[in-house]
């Protein structure tokens, strides 16, 4: 008797996570481009279960399975232009002003910038470190010899980089440097090379694909012990520098996030930040890999009655940990080129947004086009730097 009680309970279960998977697969977007299978959306959908819990979970999926139903009313016929949208002035665009200045925060009342005048002599991360300067100031090399420059070595990887038809096949991204060693991704795996043969020294098969936009190195005085975070299509690895093993006691059986992750993870005190296409931002116990925060990258307020998606932290984030604050850009709305089933100014998609690091809550967030319909998201990571004018030194964060 026993036996059956359990039974049907657990059928049940089973049935409700198939059906979920299922919607998730015919809804989501991102899936489909892929060419995600079913397999894959069963997973996805248990990792946002552990999350966010099931009820969360159905509200989501139902969400998305009801929001062209919401937005009818919004659809318009050409012949009948008492139902079109206005049409904007052109003579009111004329007269607006060339440009407009955004009141800020005053640098003077912020905390004190950790690393302002850093020596930028290693290249621990992709773009450089966490302010993505992309600058060394490595004296070797200078404008006097740079044209005297030969070919050292050539590594091959055997992965097809060529065809960017293949997902995960472009490296997008450079590769990190650290004791003597190059660390880059690919199509499936992740390769450590020496920096001065050109001698590959290991490779890890991972979930293609493989540090497609950057990776990062965890500062350690012991390279034996030290490791790199590596984005995957199924979430971040935690893998041993000096072995390229996963480090299977972090978070879950190595990585944390379970999902589509493009983008060189932040290191911020005793936090890991990672960014998944879901989209959002989200922070993980250094040590653990016990998830602590996470923010989504749409607004709940301005997506009700719209069937807006989009907004993937694709491109890049920054950090300055002096302040506490990450700087994630983000993608487009979706659906792209076509904006009327997602009205209004599309909150937090090509945008800067600004976030706290101990919380997770978003300080701020610059949007460069609003109610995108020409795929002008932000394509790269913000930087982070100080700029001189007029004789004087300033620190400048993103807009």
């Amino acid at each position: 008797m026993k036996m059956r009680r359990l039974k049907w309970p657990l059928v049940a279960v089973a049935v409700l996570g198939l059906l979920a998977a299922v919607a998730e697969y015919k809804f989501h977007l991102v899936a489909k481009v892929r060419g995600d299978g079913l397999e894959k959306l069963v997973r996805v959908v248990s990792e946002r279960v552990k999350k966010e819990g099931v009820v969360a979970t159905w509200k989501a999926i139902f969400a998305r399975i009801e929001a062209p139903l919401v937005t009818q009313d919004l659809k318009y016929s050409v012949f009948d232009k008492t139902g079109q949208p206005a049409v904007e002035s052109g003579a009111e665009r004329a007269g607006l002003p060339e440009f407009k200045v955004i009141p800020g925060a005053d640098i003077a009342t912020l905390a004190a910038s950790r690393d302002a005048m850093a020596p930028f002599d290693t290249w621990h991360r992709s773009h450089g470190n966490d302010y993505s300067s992309k600058y060394a100031s490595h004296a070797q090399i200078d404008k006097g010899n740079v044209s005297r420059l030969e070919v050292a070595w050539v590594h091959s990887s055997g992965a097809d980089l060529g065809d960017p038809a293949k997902l995960g096949t472009t490296v997008q991204t450079n590769p990190v440097i650290v004791n003597g060693r190059v660390f880059v991704g690919g199509e499936r795996f992740l390769l450590s090379i020496d920096a001065a043969t050109g001698k590959e020294l290991w490779r890890l098969e991972l979930p293609g694909p493989v540090a497609r936009r950057g990776l990062v190195w965890e500062p350690n005085a012991d390279f034996a012990q030290s490791r790199l975070f590596v984005p995957t299509s199924r979430g971040v690895y935690a893998v041993g520098a000096a072995d390229g093993r996963i480090r299977s006691e972090f978070g879950d059986k190595g990585q944390v996030g379970g999902e589509l992750s493009l983008i060189a993870p932040l290191i911020v005190k005793d936090k890991l930040i990672v960014a998944i296409v879901k989209p959002a931002v989200e922070a993980y116990d250094l040590k653990t890999g016990k998830l602590l925060w996470t923010t989504p990258m749409l607004d709940k307020a301005a997506t009700r009655g719209t069937a807006l998606y989009g907004g993937a932290p694709w491109a890049g984030m920054s950090a300055d940990p002096g302040r506490g604050a990450i700087f994630v850009a983000t993608g487009n709305p979706r659906p792209q080129i076509v904006g009327v089933t997602r009205p209004g100014d599309n909150r937090n998609t090509c945008s800067v947004v600004s976030i706290n690091a101990d919380t997770g809550a978003i300080n701020w967030a610059f949007q460069e086009v609003a109610h995108d319909l020409w795929d002008l998201d932000v394509p790269s990571p913000p930087v982070l730097t100080t700029i001189t004018r007029q004789g004087s030194g300033s620190t400048w964060l993103p807009p």
